[in-house]
C-alpha cells in the first residue's frame, strides 16, 4: 500500500513556483513534484499552494520527490527476504559516537529503498548479526552494542512490517557483539558463533555454537574454532553446510582458517591456497553459481583489502574483477535470489577515513555500482 508523504511547499515564500495565465502548473508537461520521470509523485493545487504526494520509496526535498537511500554506516547487520523478495538492513554507526536503530529493506526490480519506523524495534547497535529464516519466514537478529558499551543478549524477529522481542523460558547465549550467523537451511536453524564483550578492565572471547530454532536456543555440545570475532559466515546450501573464514582469535591474532558446520559440528578444511588471514571481512554465497564470496576486512597489519576470493567447497579462488568497491572493513553482504547477485552495502575505509554509503553488486565476474 502506498504511504502517501503529504508536504506543503508554498509559492512564492519557499520555492517561487505560481500559477500564472497560462494555468494550473499540477496540469504543465512537467510535474513539478516529480523528477524522476517515474511517476513517483503526484500534484494537486489548492489556492495558495500546491501538494506533493511521494509514492513509497521517495521522500519530498522542498522541490521534487527523491529517491530514499540509507545513512552512509559501518557495522551493520543484513539479511535476504526470500518470501519477499527484499534485502533487509538494521543498525550498524558511523564510528563509535553515533549508533542507528533503523530498518531499511531494498526491492532489486525497481531499485527502491523502503524506510521503517516500526513502533517497538530493537535499540540502536552496531555489529549484531542477522539472518533469514526460510522455515519461518522471519529475519532473525541477535546481539549487538551501543555507544555506552552496553552489549545486548536479546533476540528479535522481523516480518517485513513489524519486529518482534523474542522471549524464552529457557537461557540464550551471553550479550556479545562481532559474533557471526548463518541459517543452516537443512537442520532448519539459526546457527550463531563467537563474539567478544569488554568490560572497563578486560575483555571475553566466545569460542562457544548456539543454535535457535524459532523457540528456544540451545547450546551445541561440539568442537570449536577457538574463541573468534570479527570472523564471517556463510551458508552453502549445495552442501548443506555453514562456512567460516577469517577473525580474529583471543583478541589478538588474525587467521586464515576455513571451517565448515555440518550440522552438528565444526570441521577444519585444509584448502591450500586461501585469503591472507583477517578481520571485519564479509561473505555471502551465490547459490547459482554454488561459491561462497569472499569480500574486503583488514589484514594482521591493519591493511585494508578490496580483494575478492570465492570457495567452491575444495579450493579458495582469487577474482580478477574490472573493478571492486574501495578496500573496506565493517561491511555487509547478503546474496540476492532473485537477481543471482550478491549485494554489498556500506563499510568504512580507514585508509581514507572515510564513512562508506555504496552499494554494489556482483556478478560472479565483475562488480557493478547500484546507483
Amino acid at each position: 500500500m502506498v504511504r502517501l508523504i503529504f508536504c506543503i511547499v508554498f509559492f512564492l515564500l519557499l520555492c517561487g513556483c505560481a500559477t500564472d495565465e497560462k494555468g494550473d502548473i499540477c496540469e504543465e508537461k512537467d510535474n513539478p513534484c516529480d523528477d524522476n520521470g517515474d511517476q513517483s509523485a503526484t500534484c494537486s493545487l489548492t489556492e495558495t499552494h500546491y501538494v506533493c504526494a511521494c509514492s513509497e520509496g521517495f521522500s519530498f526535498d522542498g522541490v521534487s520527490c527523491k529517491r530514499l537511500f540509507p545513512n552512509a554506516r559501518s557495522r551493520h547487520a543484513m539479511a535476504y527476504d526470500n518470501n519477499r523478495l527484499r534485502l533487509v538492513m538494521m543498525g550498524g554507526g558511523t564510528g563509535y559516537s553515533i549508533y542507528y536503530g533503523d530498518t531499511w529493506e531494498w526491492e532489486g526490480n525497481m531499485n527502491l529503498w523502503f524506510s521503517f519506523a516500526p513502533g517497538v524495534a530493537p535499540s540502536e547497535r552496531s555489529r549484531p548479526a542477522m539472518v533469514f529464516d526460510k522455515k519461518r519466514g522471519k529475519a532473525v537478529l541477535y546481539g549487538g552494542g551501543n555507544a555506552s558499551k552496553k552489549y545486548m543478549s536479546d533476540t528479535w524477529e522481523w516480518d517485513g512490517a513489524n519486529w518482534a522481542e523474542r522471549t524464552m523460558s529457557g537461557g540464550n547465549p551471553p550479550a556479545r557483539h562481532a559474533h557471526a550467523m548463518a541459517y543452516d537451511e537443512a537442520n532448519e536453524r539459526t546457527i550463531l558463533f563467537g563474539g567478544i564483550v569488554c568490560g572497563s578492565d578486560d575483555c571475553t572471547y566466545y569460542s562457544d555454537t548456539w543454535a535457535w530454532d524459532g523457540e528456544t536456543w540451545t547450546h551445541m555440545a561440539c568442537n570449536t574454532p577457538g574463541s573468534r570475532d570479527f570472523h564471517a559466515m556463510a551458508y552453502d546450501s549445495a552442501r548443506g553446510r555453514i562456512v567460516l573464514f577469517g577473525g580474529r582469535e583471543d583478541g589478538k591474532y588474525d587467521r586464515d582458517e576455513t571451517w565448515e558446520w555440518t550440522g552438528s559440528d565444526w570441521v577444519s578444511v585444509s584448502t591450500g591456497t586461501t585469503p591472507a588471514a583477517r578481520r571485519y571481512h564479509a561473505m555471502a554465497f551465490d547459490s547459482n553459481r554454488q561459491r561462497t564470496v569472499l569480500f574486503g576486512g583488514a589484514n594482521e597489519d591493519s591493511d585494508e583489502l578490496n580483494e575478492t576470493w570465492e570457495w567452491d567447497g575444495a579450493s579458495w579462488i582469487k577474482m580478477n574483477p574490472d573493478q571492486s568497491p574501495l578496500p573496506r572493513v565493517g561491511h555487509a553482504m547478503v546474496y540476492d535470489d532473485t537477481r543471482k547477485r550478491v549485494l554489498l552495502f556500506g563499510g568504512y575505509s580507514d585508509d581514507t577515513n572515510t564513512l562508506l554509503g555504496d552499494f554494489w553488486e556482483w556478478d560472479g565476474t565483475n562488480w557493478a555500482e547500484i546507483k
